[in-house]
């Protein structure tokens, strides 16, 4: 998404065509006395462990884990990180040597790094976000010790925000609208290489809405064909495909929207029919209205989570950790600049995390393990301890 001027949000009821009307509220008897106010919900205990500062001034947005286990982050200055262990190491590279020079053809400082994925031990594929050909996608087949350039934008007006994948050969990549639609891509081959999906399978936008390259996740697949994607400004909205990015329907997210810097952000599914958007407005990142939503039709409707049952303010990533039981509702992290919080019933409630620092992204290890990335090269794990009342 490309920065503009911050606008004052308008209302939800006039984005969705008007407010509704609604019966007269009776008048409270004389003397009653207001319901108080439901109290927060108590931080939810956690343990950290950080590299601060292990990319130096670099914003890591990028996150994902190898089959072993190892965490690669990436972010910008061109730069990207490997934690491997336990015990747990830190490798910082760079796509530029040390004099800024191109040390990977085409590369440059102000390459930002805004999505990252681990194939496999040696195939790597990274996202560069920028504005037109600053726009393009890394490829290496040796763990990151070579890259190539296996796509570069050819629109000047296009941005690139987000690559998913279905399996170790099949993704899709989506971009800001160009001439009025969605800008979509194709691999086939692991990232190698990409084709441009036709006119038809580019589903168009609305006036003022774009994609957020906030953590590489306002994309997400499932399955072999499912994906997702939300957009913001003028309107939030979730729009799924059934058959591979082919075609597309779309949903009204019920997230703040009229506002350039307010959106879904992130999407998160547990399975076909169970998933989660989070977003906010990054603006007001402490504001904890219209924030998260949730689904149990696969996206085709989106229920808000209530102020009060809702993270703590703007989210900028999502995650599910894995299933412990067959059926039951996965435990979900969401985080953002003003904290992080833990949903223990599918997204529809959410808990904040104890001590939580501003991060971006977030990638599940295990059940109660999670790498997080995040604003000044910050990188490192958190583990999610039982509280009062919750079993292991």
């Amino acid at each position: 998404m490309r920065r503009g001027a911050p606008e004052r949000p308008r209302p939800l009821a006039a984005l969705l065509g008007g407010a509704r009307s609604c019966p007269a509220r009776p008048p409270r008897p004389r003397g009653a006395r207001r319901a108080p106010p439901r109290p927060a919900p108590a931080p939810a205990p956690a343990r950290w462990w950080m590299f601060h500062g292990a990319a130096g001034s670099s914003s890591l947005r990028g996150l994902d884990l190898s089959p072993r286990g190892a965490a690669w982050a990436s972010g910008s200055g061109a730069q990207y990180l490997l934690a491997a262990g336990p015990p747990y190491s830190l490798e910082r590279r760079t796509l530029t040597a040390s004099d800024g020079a191109p040390a990977v053809p085409g590369a440059a400082p102000e390459d930002d790094l805004r999505d990252i994925h681990v194939l496999d031990e040696r195939t790597i594929v990274a996202l560069a976000a920028g504005e037109g050909a600053r726009s393009r996608v890394y490829h290496s087949v040796d763990g990151g010790a070579r890259w190539q350039v296996a796509l570069e934008n050819p629109d000047p007006d296009g941005f690139f925000d987000a690559i998913a994948f279905w399996d170790a050969r099949r993704g899709l990549l989506i971009g800001d609208p160009v001439r009025g639609r969605y800008v979509l891509y194709a691999t086939e081959d692991g990232g190698a290489s990409w084709r441009r999906l036709p006119e038809e399978s580019s589903p168009p936008a609305l006036p003022d809405e774009h994609l957020f390259a906030a953590s590489g996740t306002c994309l997400v697949t499932h399955g072999a064909r499912a994906a997702w994607f939300g957009t913001g400004g003028a309107r939030a909205r979730v729009l799924r495909s059934d058959d591979g990015g082919r075609t597309w329907t779309a949903a009204a997210a019920p997230l703040a929207q009229g506002s350039p810097s307010a959106g879904v952000f992130s999407l998160a599914f547990q399975d076909a029919r169970r998933g989660v958007a989070l977003g906010g407005d990054y603006q007001a990142p402490t504001r904890r209205a219209g924030v998260a939503a949730w689904t149990d039709d696969g996206g085709r409707t989106w229920s808000p989570v209530e102020e009060a049952d809702g993270p703590g303010g703007y989210r900028s990533g999502v995650a599910f950790a894995p299933p412990h039981a067959a059926g039951a509702p996965a435990l979900a992290l969401a985080v953002g600049t003003s904290g992080a919080d833990l949903s223990r019933d599918g997204g529809r409630t959410w808990r904040p995390l104890r001590d939580a620092p501003p991060l971006n992204a977030v990638a599940f290890a295990a059940l109660h393990a999670a790498w997080v990335a995040g604003p000044d090269g910050r990188l490192g794990r958190v583990e999610l301890l039982a509280g009062a009342g919750e079993t292991r």
